[in-house]
């Protein structure tokens, strides 16, 4: 495979053009902010304009559908046969099942559920009780960030002794002087 060189990149050779080609970018800055400020109105004008028909439309269906479950809950059976759906011009209507959802006995909710499972488990049914036991365990990375910053603590050293370090890199950035928003085009 051929290496290929970087293309070459002019570097300024005085503050003065340096200076230059800062306001050149703060302008080509200033006019693609200008341009993601016109597509957020024009694309919540588009939704709203079509939030709107699809309203409008929703509305009338709501009555449509209404009407053709009537009609097919009183005469479907007899024209489907064993079936549960039909077709019935453009559309197929019919019953399905849903996915299915978890319900509790009355009296009864998820946290008891999952305290009788525990005690089960406590009680010799492990076996039985686990898999309807989820445990989340995860490494809490805000945690260990804070602790290592914390220099001189025991938590820091047992850290660094497992083997995790804080890493930062400079980053290049680029951003526009707060007094010189909305005149980037200007110069002093």
């Amino acid at each position: 495979m051929t290496r290929r060189k970087a293309p070459a990149v002019h570097v300024p050779g005085s503050i003065d053009e340096a200076r230059e080609l800062a306001h050149a970018y703060a302008a080509l800055e200033a006019d693609i902010a200008a341009i993601e400020a016109e597509r957020l109105v024009r694309i919540a004008q588009v939704n709203q304009d079509c939030e709107a028909r699809i309203a409008t439309r929703s509305q009338d269906m709501a009555p449509l559908f209404d009407s053709l479950k009537a009609w097919f809950e009183a005469h479907g059976a007899g024209l489907s046969g064993k079936k549960r759906s039909m077709r019935l011009g453009p559309l197929d209507l019919g019953q399905r099942l849903g996915q299915p959802s978890l319900a509790f006995d009355r009296g009864e909710s998820g946290k008891t559920i999952l305290q009788k499972l525990l005690r089960l488990a406590k009680e010799g049914f492990r076996d039985e009780a686990e898999p309807f036991i989820r445990r989340k365990v995860d490494l809490d990375k805000d945690a260990v960030l804070a602790a290592l910053k914390r220099h001189a603590s025991a938590a820091n050293q047992r850290l660094y002794a497992l083997g995790c370090r804080l890493r930062q890199q400079d980053r290049f950035f680029i951003e526009p002087v707060a007094s010189a928003r909305g005149q980037a085009g200007e110069r002093p």
